[in-house]
């Protein structure tokens, strides 16, 4: 935290300053309330009124400092907490695709607003504070042994006791704040769940059920709140209680010697003002100390995200073109223990070669293209790259081979061509052909192809159709020899699938790994390999014609699609 907290060491240092110059400022105001009460009471009115002007001009000083104070800590504060997001926002993104995946986004999202606004409020802040805190408790003390040691012994002695209180209700707050972190954190999950379920919601009429869970969740978020405020609260109270104590003793000691004729009317005044500078700042930095503690948790938590270590590149291979081969070696693979995915796959995929993994739902299609993507390593057997551990390859270099097309499209809401593009610069000939080649010129009028217009948030202004020929030109805008597909023309018309699919058997120097539900044999015919896979095995592979003769798995899979289509014409022509 501390290397947040300098990241700005200029600011920080004026910041710093300032905020000793103003407590060193508050101090001296017992000086000045001092010299003006003995002037009133000496009777001299010329003393009294060149002390009232020269208060004036020290209040506007102290005016002038503290809105210095206030406005460089603001612009410290603003590029510190920018400066802190940015540190966690790396990396969560440093993480591996499993690790990113074990928390729900809403705990990361949470993160970045809730816990930053808790750090800014609860930590940075008073951390700050306490420095004038401290200034102007070791100044009053100074002032007090100046003007009566024994009174200053005594408010010393008092005011100790207001030091244990942190030591006590310490850990008692850090619980209280880390569970209402918790739960802003479950609150933003529920929030996003909902609102990405809208459409779900208003056509199953859910509305008064998810109110509902709403206000059950709303109202356990503010019942730790409350119980954190209420904690904290006692504390402060318990604080403040000993410091109006302070202040008496110094009333009660001043008065005393005052009447014994040791101290001036103006010293007491100056005494009654001190003690309020001594009781208020141990009450404020009991205040703060019990703040900072009761972040612990939660400041962990965002350093957790901030510690993950940046990837040794010097550990990896880094590899600079796709030569050979991928191979696949006796694969076994399961999302959770016990339970295989993929069962002892073996595969080869050969430069410039395109292959059609097909199969029943469930069948470890999908999961294979994961593991080529290297989001998650097989429990046995292993993945190489022209003879390369996949896990031994840079993975920026790895990507730098291959492309995917998910069946699940995100789109950012973004304009149409940044999200083709996806921040890299491309011509704009290079533009046109991804889009022709994707058919998005076949939907796209050409008054809304611009960088401004937005495709809304996940594309939510484009048809499913439409934002999977989008994913489709990102994907060949990108000229990578490998590309992998998964279930890509799933929400486009046969029309329009059928010449995504020519045009890209068509590219050259490409390889393609292409899982499909689509049994078209125009095309089938056109790989070099079709992989048939059932229960996680790969069970036959071959060409399409030497496949259906086996008349084994995949010709009944060819045949069930056939059927069903068949089936369906009937149906229309029924209809018709």
């Amino acid at each position: 935290m501390k290397k947040i907290i300098l990241k700005y060491k200029l600011l920080f240092s004026i910041v710093f300053m300032l905020k000793i110059l103003i407590g060193i400022i508050f101090v001296s105001v017992s000086i000045c309330l001092q010299r003006i009460v003995d002037a009133a009471v000496s009777g001299n009115s010329q003393q009294f009124y060149r002390t009232i002007l020269w208060a004036i001009g020290y209040f506007v000083i102290v005016g002038l400092m503290d809105y210095l104070n206030r406005t460089i800590e603001a612009y410290y504060m603003t590029k510190t907490l920018c400066h802190f997001k940015k540190k966690i926002f790396k990396g969560l993104f440093r993480q591996d695709y499993t690790s990113f995946y074990k928390e729900n986004t809403s705990v990361y999202l949470s993160s970045l607003t809730n816990d930053i606004h808790l750090m800014d409020k609860n930590y940075i802040n008073p951390a700050l504070g306490i420095v004038m805190d401290l200034v102007i408790i070791v100044g009053s003390t100074g002032v007090l042994i100046w003007f009566n040691i024994w009174i200053a012994l005594a408010m010393i002695l008092t005011s100790t006791i207001i030091l244990f209180i942190p030591k006590v209700f310490g850990n008692r707050l850090a619980s209280t704040r880390a569970r209402y972190s918790e739960g802003l954190s479950e609150l933003t999950k529920k929030l996003k769940d909902m609102f990405l379920g809208y459409e779900v919601v208003k056509s199953y009429h859910m509305d008064d059920q998810i109110i509902e869970e709403f206000q059950e969740c709303n109202k356990e978020v503010e019942k730790r709140n409350y119980t954190a405020i209420e904690a904290t609260s006692r504390t402060n109270a318990l604080a403040s209680y000993l410091s109006i104590m302070t202040q008496l003793v110094a009333i009660g000691l001043g008065g005393y010697f005052v009447i014994k004729g040791n101290l001036t009317i103006g010293t007491l005044f100056a005494i009654v003002q001190l003690g309020v500078n001594l009781g208020e700042p141990i009450t404020m930095i009991i205040e703060k100390i019990t703040m900072i503690k009761s972040m612990q948790i939660v400041k962990d938590r965002l350093l957790a995200f901030i510690d993950i270590e940046d990837v040794d590149e010097n550990r990896f291979i880094e590899l600079k073109e796709f030569k050979s081969s991928i191979q696949v070696e006796d694969v076994t693979f399961g999302y959770e223990e016990g339970y295989d995915i993929l069962k002892s796959v073996s595969l080869q995929f050969e430069k410039n070669k395109k292959y059609a993994i097909v199969g029943a739902s469930g069948s470890g299609k999908s999961t294979l293209l994961k593991l080529l993507l290297d989001e998650y390593i097989p429990r046995s057997g292993h993945i190489t790259i022209d003879g390369q551990q996949l896990q031994e390859v840079l993975k920026s270099s790895l990507y730098q081979q291959l492309a995917i097309i998910h069946q699940n499209v995100y789109l950012f809401d973004k304009s149409l061509k940044e999200n083709i593009t996806l921040g890299k610069c491309f011509q704009e000939s290079e533009i046109e052909e991804a889009m022709q080649k994707s058919a998005i010129n076949e939907f796209l009028n050409k008054r809304t192809y611009g960088e401004d217009e937005t495709l809304g948030e996940d594309g939510n202004k484009l048809s499913g159709g439409q934002r999977q020929r989008v994913a489709i030109a990102r994907a060949l805008i990108q000229r990578k020899p490998i590309l992998l597909l998964d279930e890509y023309t799933s929400s486009l018309d046969s029309k329009v699938a059928y010449a995504i699919e020519d045009t890209i058997l068509n590219l050259q120097d490409v390889t393609v790994v292409s899982v499909t539900h689509k049994l078209m044999d125009s095309l089938l015919k056109r790989y070099d390999r079709i992989i048939v896979m059932e229960d996680g095995r790969v069970v036959e592979q071959g060409g399409f014609q030497e496949l259906l003769e086996k008349r084994q798995v995949f010709y009944k899979l060819y045949h069930a699609e056939h059927q069903m289509k068949n089936t369906g014409e009937d149906d229309t022509d029924a209809v018709s």
